[in-house]
């Protein structure tokens, strides 16, 4: 008896030593939304997902092959005040484009799909960053939404700043 609790008490203390050794080196709290997309109209998205192994997530891990060829991406560059476009055709993506979780962009499914809409599904690792900031530059700017979670508008920071500044831009109306 005492040889097989012995036995017992060793196999344990191996597997405990095991489990301590492997340390752990992620939260990876994975989230998802699911867009639709009609074809042949503009759709517009934003993703606040960063990649589950932290390499750059480009359209080809973002949609891969949940859309058929013919559609686009459009994602608007505030710095270049240009537009950066994706295209699916024959199967692959193009390689314009890198979510970086702050940015909005358009899905434009080709009017000619076979489908009247498809669902997309976008996950990855949900951020745990105590805040997001967007840089806003002095011209026309595309953000994505910076919530992983639903958030009222009328709750944000800038929808009560919007109120106050429309508020005193009535009151110097007036005197006017």
């Amino acid at each position: 008896m005492k040889k097989i609790s012995a036995l017992l008490l060793g196999v344990g203390l191996m597997a405990g030593a095991v489990l301590a050794a492997d340390p752990v080196t992620s939260v990876n709290i994975v989230g998802y939304q699911t867009i639709n997309c009609p074809k042949g109209q503009l759709v517009m998205v934003s993703t606040a997902f960063k990649s589950l192994d932290g390499s750059p997530l480009t359209s080809a891990i973002v949609f891969s092959n949940q859309v058929p060829n013919g559609t686009s991406i459009y994602a608007y560059d505030s710095l270049s005040s240009s537009y950066k476009i994706d295209n699916r055709s024959v199967g692959e993506w193009g390689t314009n484009i890198v979510y970086d979780g702050r940015m909005g962009f358009f899905i434009k499914v080709s009017p000619s799909a076979a489908s009247n809409s498809y669902n997309v599904v976008m996950s990855g690792e949900v951020p745990m960053d105590a805040a997001i900031t967007n840089s806003v530059y002095p011209a026309l700017n595309m953000m994505g939404y910076p919530y992983t979670a639903s958030v009222l508008w009328t709750n944000t920071p800038l929808a009560k700043m919007a109120k106050k500044w429309r508020y005193s831009l009535c009151l110097d109306w007036n005197e006017l």
